[in-house]
């Protein structure tokens, strides 16, 4: 079982944003860099989300040949992250497994080798669910990782009496439920390539581009989520709980899509109810940029931390999947984008994907007590061979990167105190 570091001092948890490079992962030596490192290991846990397949030294060899679509690393850069003061891995996310279940397996070897612990991909989905513990009483944390953005290729399944489950990522599917009003009705029942449904008859309900849409009184688009792998992973939450004192949930999710600076609705409803069922602190990543953070009874959500080790050249090197485009994935989902138009590569030029916060949740006992907010900068304004390695920002950037945050934050309701250009949130205990 990992350990919790600095046994000594207050139980601190660290969480930065993705690590997403490809074919090499980008220099972290230099003295600014090692502020950086100096301030994660000084944490009792410190996670980061890797999005990005890791191969053997064979694998990546004949992947350095083909230069395949998709992102890749080697088992060296594995050595890199652990240097960084990193010790958790979250791995459910849309690029672990773009290379196979067998990649899976080996690179979860590779990271036990560096002494990485990892959550969220497994050989199949009752270890992919699984939470890692971490430590023991009276200082033990259980971290688990969920990805709503995936593709069906990549989500693991539970094994049977006879039949293996298949290797893959811990993911949540989401399907569209639509209700339109009778005018809005009327009209798509003459789309050329409407159909009715199978449980019902076209006058009261249709489907157009693979959805489903019924007729009602008004027009409303919301997503559900499957319910058998909320209720399994809200129960993995509430068993965690009974086992250790600190509850940490990664929610990967692209949701709505990469430009929005606010969550899908889906993504905060199963977030409050991590809460519920015990986390004390969630930790959101995919979109590639900050997203505000939110005081939720006795925990926090921290809806995106953004980007700590980002290629700058990654739009060039791979082809894009609907997530990485920055497709509006409801759009994409109800059929109503093209799927040509859905894979247009986006572009990283705006500063909002170079800058972003280290997070550390500060417990006493085993209450969240406060969130200190650490801006980072990883070189919107240094050479291109230097841009997305994260150095602590100076006072005026780390200043405007923190108000930006703060402005998110307003949107849930939280305040962020400015102390000595560090962002402190504060959670209210228990008993007031």
């Amino acid at each position: 079982m990992p350990t919790v570091r600095n046994v000594g001092g207050p139980l601190t948890i660290a969480a930065v944003g993705d690590i997403l490079f490809s074919e090499h992962l980008p220099s972290n030596t230099g003295p600014e860099h090692a502020a950086i490192r100096n301030l994660l290991e000084g944490t009792s846990v410190a996670l980061a989300n890797l999005e990005v397949t890791l191969l053997t030294k064979s694998q990546f060899h004949e992947a350095s040949e083909k230069l395949p679509a998709k992102p890749f690393g080697s088992s060296s850069d594995a050595t890199q992250l652990a240097k960084l003061g990193i010790n958790v891995l979250t791995l459910a996310n849309n690029h672990v497994g773009d290379f196979g279940a067998q990649s899976i397996d080996d690179m979860n070897r590779t990271l036990d080798a560096a002494g990485l612990a990892h959550v969220g991909a497994g050989t199949d989905l009752d270890i992919a669910r699984a939470p890692l513990f971490i430590g023991s009483p009276p200082r033990s944390v259980a971290v688990l990782a969920v990805s709503f953005s995936s593709s069906p290729e990549s989500r693991a399944t539970h094994p049977h009496v006879d039949i293996r489950g298949r290797p893959g990522i811990n993911a949540i599917k989401y399907a569209a439920n639509l209700q339109v009003d009778p005018t809005v009705y009327a009209i798509l029942k003459r789309q050329n390539n409407v159909a009715p449904t199978s449980q019902q008859n076209i006058e009261q309900e249709l489907s157009l581009f693979g959805a489903s849409i019924k007729k009602g009184k008004h027009t409303i688009v919301d997503f559900r989520l499957d319910e058998t792998s909320v209720k399994e992973v809200l129960a993995a939450i509430k068993e965690a709980r009974q086992r250790a004192e600190v509850v940490i949930l990664a929610i990967h999710s692209h949701e709505p899509r990469n430009q929005s600076t606010e969550p899908a609705k889906f993504v905060q409803d199963f977030a409050h109810t991590a809460i519920e069922a015990g986390a004390s602190l969630v930790v959101g990543n995919g979109p590639h940029q900050l997203r505000g953070i939110e005081i939720y009874k006795n925990g926090a959500i921290l809806y995106s931390l953004g980007n700590f080790l980002f290629d700058p050249n990654i739009r060039n090197n791979i082809t894009p999947d609907v997530f990485d485009a920055g497709a509006d994935l409801f759009g994409v989902t109800l059929g109503a984008v093209p799927i040509r138009q859905a894979l247009d590569p986006m572009t990283y030029d705006d500063s909002e994907y170079w800058e972003s916060v280290i997070a550390i949740g500060e417990y006493r006992n085993d209450h969240l007590e406060a969130i200190r907010l650490f801006p980072i900068d990883l070189g919107t304004e240094v050479a291109s061979g230097y841009r997305g390695i994260p150095r602590l920002a100076d006072a005026t950037k780390g200043a405007a990167i923190l108000q930006r945050l703060s402005n998110l934050s307003k949107t849930f309701g939280t305040d962020i105190e400015i102390e000595n250009g560090v962002g402190v949130v504060k959670v209210v205990p228990p008993d007031h």
